[in-house]
């Protein structure tokens, strides 16, 4: 069949159109995949810096900006007060008083100050936020270093004790309700995210994994008169992981990272694998007073003891347990904390500095006495009876 010229020509126009609508939904196509590439980029740029960007937005509509001390720099004048509780918060440190929650810059300079209204105050810390419950009331609070985050009450059950994880999520142990203990969990935010309760075993300690996946409680029992402390890890979900028997031991105080669950007893000190609750090393078996102690982030550890012969010693253990030295000290030591790579220990006169095999960097004289000591930066807080001040030991 004879086409007409007039006819191919209007084919011609009609494939002209098809192919160039085609091309403009290509081009279509393609802007709208780049921008899912580029916005799937900003979400984990977002996710993955999230504490950074949302951290100063945290509890905005709640932060007071009221404070103690109109005065800037070292030394800080502490607010009057029956007890302290004193610790790094980010580049810069944070203070507890019976009335006061306060914050400072690197610079001693307050940020912060909020009153918390609790009758018996107890802190607990991570890197950058503040945790304080009142013990054996109802109520307990999560602080950054400009706001109040969140505050939460557990109604007619009363707070054991509470500890921050370095996720930000929070565990609370409780009594006094219907049953013997219970453990709640909260998120950043203040959301309760899981509930455990127990009938015939105490809860002595909770606390939650670096990945805030996992819950690890030390409970006491007794076996035919001997005191046993079970170390209990479970899915934030509830299914129990692993279960570890410590004989003849009373846990007061555990810690969790990545690799590993330190156990601090009144007879030993346990380094367990997070994987399976087997001991990592020998449990570390004191004779005398553990007097002070402090753990990093990474579960390298220090030990202050009073001996039975009236000596101190220091045991520094590394993230799996193993002892790296022992140092008998023959001055009383008043405070032992862990710096970055260092060992810190405060005595009557000086400051003492190691590094952790106990071979001494640094010693710097005090004039003064002082009852707690914290690193920062290139050199020291010291915390006395009514100031607190900065001196460089490096």
């Amino acid at each position: 069949m004879k086409v007409h010229e007039s006819e191919k020509e209007k084919n011609t126009d009609i494939g002209d159109i098809k192919e160039y609508k085609k091309k403009q939904r290509s081009k279509k196509n393609l802007k709208f995949l780049i921008f899912v590439i580029i916005l799937a980029v900003v979400i984990g740029v977002v996710i993955v810096n999230r504490d950074a960007i949302f951290e100063p937005l945290r509890g905005i509509f709640s932060k007071v900006t009221t404070t103690t001390d109109d005065e800037a720099g070292f030394p800080v004048k502490m607010p009057s007060s029956t007890g302290y509780s004193f610790d790094r918060l980010s580049d810069g440190f944070s203070l507890m008083t019976d009335t006061y929650l306060c914050t400072y810059d690197q610079e001693g300079t307050q940020i912060f100050a909020f009153q918390h209204g609790y009758v018996n105050p107890v802190c607990d810390y991570n890197n950058n936020s503040v945790l304080i419950y009142d013990k054996g009331g109802h109520s307990l609070a999560l602080y950054s270093k400009t706001s109040e985050i969140y505050k939460q009450s557990t109604e007619n059950e009363i707070i054991v004790t509470a500890a921050i994880g370095y996720g930000g999520y929070t565990a609370a142990v409780t009594s006094g309700g219907q049953y013997p203990n219970a453990v709640y969990v909260y998120d950043g935010y203040g959301k309760k995210v899981y509930t455990r309760r127990y009938i015939d075993e105490k809860v002595m300690q909770a606390v939650i994994s670096p990945d805030n996946r996992y819950l690890y409680v030390s409970l006491i029992k007794s076996v035919d008169g001997d005191i046993i402390t079970d170390i209990v890890k479970h899915e934030i979900n509830g299914e129990e992981v692993w279960s570890k028997e410590i004989s003849d031991s009373l846990s007061f105080d555990i810690s969790v990272s990545d690799n590993s669950v330190v156990v601090v007893t009144d007879e030993k000190i346990c380094y367990l694998s997070t994987e399976d609750g087997s001991y990592l090393s020998d449990a570390y078996e004191y004779k005398g007073v553990l007097k002070d102690y402090d753990i990093a982030r990474t579960h390298r550890g220090v030990f202050l003891f009073d001996s039975p012969d009236k000596s101190e010693l220091i045991v520094v253990m590394d993230g799996n347990g193993s002892i790296m030295a022992t140092q008998v000290q023959e001055q009383k030591i008043k405070d032992v904390t862990l710096g970055d790579n260092e060992i810190l220990l405060l005595t009557e006169d000086n400051v003492r500095v190691y590094d952790n095999e106990m071979n001494e960097l640094s010693v710097s004289e005090l004039d003064k006495g002082y009852i707690q000591i914290e690193q920062h930066g290139d050199g020291v807080l010291l915390m006395g009876g009514n100031t607190i001040d900065y001196q460089k030991v490096k």
